[in-house]
């Protein structure tokens, strides 16, 4: 049986959720100047939330802490990089306007993988 990942089920009086994750997906991610993780997944008016939709009510970017994706919809802003050295780093690009700044590194990885 193949289950998707966030699946929660019971069997009898065992309930579980199954979760896949990879060795080399980084559990937080800096855009800008704020935090993204699986508690505030969410970059809205350039801070970071539990909540929001990419693209709508200036939601500007999604990380998605399972697959260690970081979705960018119309994102203008500082420096992207993860937090942990030797993990992967994954950007999908959404819209048109995609200036990412920051000095010395607009994406930056200390020594995993840049995947766009």
């Amino acid at each position: 049986m193949t289950l998707p990942t966030g699946w929660t089920g019971t069997a009898g009086n065992v309930t579980a959720t199954v979760r896949v994750t990879k060795a080399n997906v980084p559990s937080s991610m800096t855009v800008g100047s704020s935090i993204l993780n699986s508690t505030n997944p969410y970059l809205v008016d350039g801070k970071p939330a539990t909540t929001g939709t990419l693209g709508a009510d200036k939601c500007t970017a999604r990380f998605d802490s399972l697959t260690g994706v970081l979705s960018l919809q119309d994102y203008v802003g500082g420096k992207i990089h993860i937090n942990e050295a030797g993990k992967d780093l994954r950007i999908k690009l959404i819209g048109n306007a995609k200036k990412i700044t920051g000095g010395q590194f607009g994406i930056h990885n200390d020594k995993g993988y840049i995947w766009c």
